[in-house]
């Protein structure tokens, strides 16, 4: 029995497309997951700053666990920033299921003299980091990909702990 080429082409076209679709992205985010640097957080934070012309310095946080549950914490000095660490963290809170919560791994807040605007819009004022882009993203929601807990209290951004200049 021979089979249709016409048929063998439209197989070889839908399992390129479920190649596009599901096992690409993931191999992608994986990929850029296991090469991040901080060199690429810090230029990721910037463009964000550029693209959204935000006139203010950010702050980096990073997941981190209390009691099994994630929250962000504050990131003080670059320099000192277990990159790593935050990447096992990632590992198994994807894998393990330690670690639990809609906190986002990896986000950003910006400084500002009005704290007060923000105070029930956080996701106006923040960016969470995703892997599949490889890089920040507008909150828009407290359930879009993550986000800052609600449940543990987390630093302001200052800008003595920045890890941008604001474009002026």
């Amino acid at each position: 029995m021979k089979i249709n080429w016409k048929i063998q082409l439209l197989a070889l076209f839908i399992s390129g497309l479920i190649y596009l679709f599901f096992v690409h992205d993931k191999m992608a985010a994986y990929f850029n997951w296991k090469s991040l640097t901080k060199r690429e957080v810090i230029q990721a934070a910037e463009s964000y700053i550029d693209r959204h012309k935000i006139k203010e310095d950010a702050c980096l946080y990073v997941v981190s666990c209390i009691d099994d549950r994630a929250h962000l914490r504050l990131i003080k000095d670059i320099e000192s920033w277990n990159l790593e660490e935050t990447k096992q963290t990632v590992w198994q809170r994807k894998f393990d299921g330690t670690c639990t919560g809609r906190t986002a791994n990896i986000g950003m807040y910006f400084t500002s003299e009005n704290k007060e605007k923000w105070t029930n819009e956080t996701q106006h004022h923040s960016g969470i980091w995703s892997f599949s882009s490889n890089g920040f993203f507008r909150q828009l929601s407290r359930f879009s990909g993550g986000s800052f807990s609600q449940q543990y209290s987390w630093e302001n951004c200052t800008p003595e702990f920045a890890i941008t200049n604001p474009k002026i």
